[in-house]
């Protein structure tokens, strides 16, 4: 239905980032963008973020030498798992791995590579009253300077 709808209305972005976390949400929201890459024109920025807090524990802090053998890691592990994920797909795929906070990090990038789209995958957690807190997303759409597409949990049950 999606790729129906957007040929209609005639949705085709040259430039799109996807951050991508390795989730369900995140491989729908590349296939969205994959939807969307305007045929030979577009390419698709992959970008995972490595969050130093989550990278780095509480004891390796004092241990710069070990951290940084950590992040190292990290972002190779990010950098492998990017390419799987991107050799499925018959769109031009530029990876991209960095560290920071997500939301900054994707505002940053999408900046950079001049991007026209950003197309996410959204987990939904219930905050004080039952209300939808977006985290990432929300900063994301808050800060960033071109359009910012979400998927939305229900939407990954309904491509599955």
């Amino acid at each position: 239905m999606a790729k129906a709808n957007a040929r209609a209305k005639g949705l085709r972005f040259e430039t799109i980032l996807v951050p991508h976390d390795f989730t369900a949400a995140s491989n729908v929201a590349l296939d969205y963008a994959a939807e969307f890459a305007d045929p030979g024109k577009g390419v698709i920025h992959l970008l995972h973020v490595c969050s130093p807090a989550a990278t780095i524990g509480p004891l390796e802090s004092a241990l710069p030498l070990q951290s940084m053998r950590r992040i190292r890691d990290d972002q190779s592990d990010a950098e492998s798992r990017l390419l799987e994920v991107s050799a499925r797909l018959d769109v031009p795929v530029e990876n991209h791995v960095a560290i920071g906070s997500p939301a900054a990090v994707i505002c940053k990038t999408a900046e950079e590579i001049g991007a026209d789209l950003i197309v996410m995958g959204a987990t939904a957690r219930r905050g004080v009253g039952g209300v939808f807190q977006g985290g990432v997303v929300m900063r994301t759409v808050r800060r960033a300077s071109c359009p910012v597409f979400t998927v939305q949990p229900h939407d990954v049950n309904a491509r599955r």
